[in-house]
């Protein structure tokens, strides 16, 4: 979480220099993949704070998890950091895309107190 934390925290304060390309350089994750990729991040998250509040259930390392985010989307921690730092430049579509993570996260939440 420190991590997620820290890189959000240097990333809005580079984004207010930020510029609005519509093409994407080599490299950069598409808005797409960064979207799942923070969704996928916030729920690690979650269960991990769940995980300390709750006596009867193991804490985990959650790096191992983040790993395995970046696995499952066929990317690397680095390029998302990399993606990221562009995004960071590009602040319309960096708030964009942490809106569409929102709206699925929230989504998720009324499917699951269904």
């Amino acid at each position: 979480m420190r991590f997620v934390l820290f890189i959000f925290s240097i990333l809005f304060f580079l984004a207010s220099c930020g510029k609005n390309d519509t093409d994407l350089p080599d490299g950069v994750l598409a808005d797409s993949v960064m979207t799942e990729l923070i969704l996928d991040f916030s729920l690690v998250d979650a269960a991990y704070s769940v995980s300390l509040t709750s006596l009867n259930l193991p804490r985990f390392r959650k790096e191992l998890f983040y790993e395995e985010v970046v696995k499952k989307h066929g990317t690397t921690r680095r390029q998302f950091v990399e993606s990221l730092g562009y995004y960071a430049q590009h602040s319309k579509r960096l708030q964009q895309i942490y809106e569409n993570a929102l709206k699925e996260l929230s989504k998720r939440q009324a499917e699951a107190v269904r």
